[in-house]
């Protein structure tokens, strides 16, 4: 049999069937259930699907964020996939770098983009043929309504989680702030911190709306790029200032400040943090139904080239962050930055970077603030959420959210756990799970190529929380 297309029929004939997770468990006629194990899934769209049934999503701003671009086309879709992508990973990415080596880490990086783009084909897939959207869904229909709290569990978790390591970052560049000002001796770092998120981050984030913020995904964006140049411009003056008579030489040496190849204690951490970095699946299967003349094809080169852009700006700013600071660089590299802002480009590169992660900060606050309305059984619809509730909740989150971040050394550790559990998970493990567990997934259906690809997804989905996990552990605690 050849490979299921879109259009293809969704199984051969005569092909035993069993009702789906999502559909039975909302109907009390027991009749309709299945309990035959060695049954294969047909996808059916019922009648009242589980949109119509309002049923509750706990994380229904991840999926309807405001992207950088509308329209639904190939260009819009890869700069919406990319603005997922592209975030406060990029900080500790030269970190990260340093402690893996360039050769190693850049290795590493194609192939985390490699598995990626292969696991937005996974949910792309598997969504044409169930028609399935969400990451919910998925989860209740292809393994199971436990898996769907789990799954919607992760990415509140891993949301809110960002919000904490901002209000780290953001505790990282008000520092010499503080210095620049004059004030080091009265103001220490906890208490700017506390000025910074009193003033300016916590009134964002008790915003009912969040249209002022619609282009945050654009000031970060772009912020990532200044980055990335000014990185490059501050490995040209260290060139430049190095008295080596011959320039090539003086190239060597200041390259020579990272390994090639290098392990040691950060090693696995590196790999958390690489994979945080790419962490855009969830929104995959949004951007892909918005996609105009939406085909699996069209989606995968949407995949392709944003993640490939991505991929080229993070080694950029991974090596050279690295050669740059050499045994110097600190988790977050605008810690460095800060020492050599004589330069415009750094001046300009620092002073984006921190817009954006005050920009991007209530972008964290508000899913995990509607998540919680939501259980809490108010409806934007039916029954609407006061105003001062929202308000309340958004600010118990943002307040949380500081003291954790105030107890938090640096963003290694938050690197750690996000990117090591939740975002080995939700970019591989669930991926690959959810194609595993779609019925489709077979070897005369999909070939032997697919399978294997497809299995050494989850295999390295489920290393990386083990790694994850270990390296947390291991860091803080012993």
């Amino acid at each position: 049999m050849g490979e299921l297309g879109e259009t293809s029929p969704m199984l051969p004939n005569k092909t035993r069937t069993r009702m789906s997770y999502s559909h039975a468990a909302y109907r009390s006629d027991d009749s309709l259930r299945s309990n035959s194990n060695e049954l294969r899934r047909a996808h059916s769209v019922p009648v009242l699907t589980r949109r119509d049934l309002r049923m509750l999503s706990l994380s229904p701003m991840f999926y309807n964020k405001l992207y950088m671009t509308e329209g639904g086309s190939m260009v819009s879709s890869a700069f919406n996939l990319a603005s997922a992508t592209c975030g406060a990973g990029v900080l500790a990415l030269p970190y990260a770098m340093q402690h893996c080596g360039t050769l190693t880490g850049t290795l590493t990086l194609l192939v985390v983009c490699t598995l990626t783009i292969y696991s937005v084909f996974l949910l792309t897939k598997v969504s044409a043929l169930t028609k399935l959207m969400t990451y919910e869904e998925l989860a209740m229909d292809l393994v199971g309504p436990i898996a769907e709290k789990l799954t919607a569990l992760v990415i509140v978790v891993f949301c809110w989680g960002v919000a904490v390591m901002y209000v780290v970052v953001m505790g990282d560049f008000v520092v010499p702030l503080i210095h620049a000002a004059g004030l080091s001796h009265i103001i220490g770092r906890r208490f700017a911190m506390l000025i910074f998120w009193a003033f300016i981050m916590f009134p964002l984030s008790l915003a009912r709306k969040i249209n002022t913020l619609r282009y945050a995904s654009i000031v970060g964006t772009v912020s990532t790029l200044l980055l990335a140049g000014g990185l490059i411009v501050r490995f040209a003056e260290e060139v430049l200032e190095n008295e080596h008579p011959s320039r090539v030489a003086s190239i060597v040496d200041e390259a020579a400040k990272a390994n090639l190849t290098r392990w040691d204690a950060g090693t696995l951490g590196a790999l958390a943090t690489f994979v945080f970095s790419y962490c855009c699946q969830p929104v995959a299967p949004k951007i892909y139904e918005e996609l105009q003349d939406r085909s699996v094809q069209r989606m995968c080169l949407c995949a392709f080239w944003s993640m490939s852009t991505c991929t080229l700006v993070y080694i950029t700013t991974g090596v050279f962050g690295a050669m740059s600071f050499g045994g110097a660089i600190n988790p977050n590299v605008l810690v460095n930055f800060a020492d050599h802002l004589s330069s415009p480009t750094a001046q300009v590169a620092y002073l984006g970077m921190v817009v954006a992660v005050t920009m991007a900060f209530p972008m964290t606050i508000f899913p995990t603030r509607d998540s919680v309305v939501m259980a809490l059984g108010y409806r934007a619809d039916e029954n609407p959420v006061p105003d001062w509730l929202s308000s309340t909740i958004a600010g118990l989150l943002a307040l949380l959210a500081l003291l954790i971040g105030l107890a938090v050394p640096n963003i290694r550790v938050l690197f750690d756990l996000l990117g090591g559990v939740c975002g080995g998970s939700l970019s591989f493990v669930l991926p690959a799970l959810f194609a595993l567990r779609s019925g489709y997934w077979s070897l005369e259906a999909m070939g032997w190529r697919h399978l294997t690809l497809t299995w050494a997804t989850l295999i390295f989905g489920v290393l990386v929380c083990s790694v994850g996990t270990y390296n947390s552990i291991e860091s803080n605690f012993f």
